[in-house]
């Protein structure tokens, strides 16, 4: 994380791109134990012999590495964002172990907020993409953001 944001710091079209992340067989079975426990994503063996080939990582593990991606990325906001919602989400690709996943989101529209005065509506384009700049998710995603506290330097 860089840079800690506010509302008013997003323009429309900005692009924050993320670090890499190396998704590992041991969490692709970890998360799935937990959270989505079939077979393709629980037991390598299983997996050879489905449509995939291998073990793969659940929508929802690479959607969770996503919002990591996010976090980490100069697109994170100064106090955290609450999560207003996925508008369009999109598994386009299965994610295996070993995989090094990378994203850009971009900022789609500003909306301030109505009910919540000095705070606005980011809606966001997220794409995540594999080593081989295959699109592994893409998601349109909406968070609630605090403006910048009045008085508040913009060089600080």
């Amino acid at each position: 994380m860089a840079l800690a944001r506010y509302f008013d710091d997003f323009v429309v079209g900005q692009i924050f791109r993320s670090a890499e992340y190396q998704v590992t067989e041991d969490e692709i079975v970890a998360f799935a134990r937990q959270y989505d426990p079939q077979p393709i994503h629980t037991d390598p063996e299983i997996a050879r012999h489905t449509e995939f080939g291998s073990l793969i990582a659940s929508g929802f593990h690479t959607a969770a590495v996503t919002m990591r991606l996010f976090v980490m990325s100069d697109a994170s906001t100064a106090q955290g964002s609450v999560g207003a919602g996925i508008d369009r989400l999109r598994w386009r690709y299965p994610v295996r172990p070993r995989d090094r996943l990378h994203a850009s989101f971009t900022i789609e529209s500003l909306t301030p907020s109505t009910r919540r005065p000095g705070w606005g509506t980011v809606r966001t384009q997220a794409q995540v993409r594999n080593q081989n700049d295959v699109e592994v998710l893409e998601a349109l995603m909406s968070a609630l953001v605090p403006g910048r506290p009045v008085g508040r330097r913009t060089d600080q």
